[in-house]
């Protein structure tokens, strides 16, 4: 029987085996992947949350129902121990380095031009009711992480991210990010601290955040707009208090209305060449980050956490961007159908879940034969 290619396979080889098992040499001992290995290990956790299993067991017990598809995922069979002792004792950081290793390759197929890119920083909180997370501080009643992203607004995919506590501050954390020249970075007004600004601004980067309202400053000029929607005004401003003169040069506040609500909100930016409608436009832009958070929790297993380690829900976490990297770059480069991501993704998970479904015999007809190292499914595209 020839070889034929399955969406799961295709998945799979949108990343080099063999690069695969050199980064793995490095992070682990030479018999650690003895009882499964870390091919095995990752693309079980492609399997597990490309179909939102709600379990480590529920997805052994999927797979140990079709033994002829575990060829091709890169080991015999599947016992759960195995793979619970597997996500406590291998370490998330390798998959960390895995993720910036896919990034990066994929980075080369991006657009170059920096000229008024955008990334958004923002963070989503993960909660948890159940207890045994103990390490996860956030609320006495309460237990959770938080997944703080840069994301790449033109691109829509996340360029890094960070997992803490629930309880750790945004903008805190925001330092440990670095700032580009020539990049726009966009956040909300959680991200209110001058120091941050300042280094943004000495790296000759750029921000647009919103203001809070009882930010202290003054205003130099004044200029009523009347021809761009949503733009009622743009000043020029200066920082007060503390940190008089922190910037030497002006700041810039636009004062915008959402056309739908009509509720007014205040805009700041150190970049003197934005336009009011400029302006307003990268500001709305911060939305792609929240469908971005609520798309993954739709659709892929986020939600749930498999393990209660600190290292399981941290591996998790990474094997899902991986994960979300890989689709991306399937959908976009690889495949390069016309259809969107999130139509491409529905059809690719359903025939995903398709294939893991029992089939029914023909009355009157035995089984078709199979070659026990072939899967059954395939995945076919538009180009």
């Amino acid at each position: 029987m020839g070889h034929q290619n399955t969406s799961f396979s295709q998945l799979q080889r949108q990343f080099d085996r063999h690069e695969f098992g050199a980064l793995a040499q490095k992070h682990f001992k030479a018999n650690s992947g003895r009882r499964l290995t870390h091919w095995g290990h990752f693309s079980f956790w492609m399997f597990a949350l490309l179909t939102k299993a709600k379990s480590l067991r529920f997805a052994v017990e999927q797979l140990n129902a079709m033994p002829e598809k575990l060829y091709h995922m890169g080991f015999k069979s599947v016992k759960l121990s195995t793979i619970s002792e597997a996500n406590s004792k291998r370490s998330y950081e390798f998959y960390r380095s895995l993720f910036f290793v896919i990034f990066y390759r994929l980075k080369k197929s991006l657009p170059r031009t920096v000229q008024k890119a955008i990334r958004v920083l923002d963070s989503t909180t993960i909660t948890f009711s159940d207890t045994r997370f103990k390490w996860a501080k956030f609320r006495s009643s309460k237990k959770g992480i938080k997944v703080h992203v840069l994301f790449d607004q033109q691109n829509e995919i996340p360029r890094n991210l960070k997992i803490t506590n629930a309880n750790r501050s945004d903008v805190k954390l925001a330092h440990q990010f670095s700032f580009l020249k020539g990049i726009i970075y966009v956040f909300d007004r959680a991200y209110t601290d001058f120091k941050l600004w300042r280094k943004i601004h000495e790296n000759k980067a750029f921000f647009v955040i919103r203001a809070k309202t009882n930010l202290l400053l003054t205003t130099l000029k004044s200029e009523i707009i009347h021809d761009v929607p949503g733009v009622l005004e743009k000043q020029t401003v200066a920082l007060l208090g503390d940190v008089k003169g922190e910037f030497g040069e002006h700041l810039f506040l636009f004062r915008l209305v959402d056309i739908k609500t009509q509720k007014e909100i205040k805009v700041i930016t150190n970049n003197p060449k934005l336009s009011a409608e400029e302006v307003s436009d990268i500001y709305r832009k911060r939305w792609s980050i929240e469908i971005f958070f609520k798309w993954l929790k739709q659709n892929i297993q986020v939600k749930r956490m498999y393990g209660i380690s600190e290292n399981a829900v941290k591996l998790q976490i990474w094997l899902a961007m991986i994960l979300y990297i890989l689709l991306w770059q399937m959908h976009h480069v690889t495949v390069r159908t016309k259809t969107k991501f999130t139509e491409f993704l529905r059809a690719f998970q359903a025939r995903i879940v398709l294939s893991i479904q029992p089939r029914k015999p023909v009355v009157g007809q035995s089984p078709p034969k199979t070659n026990p190292q072939q899967a059954r499914f395939e995945f076919s595209a538009e180009h």
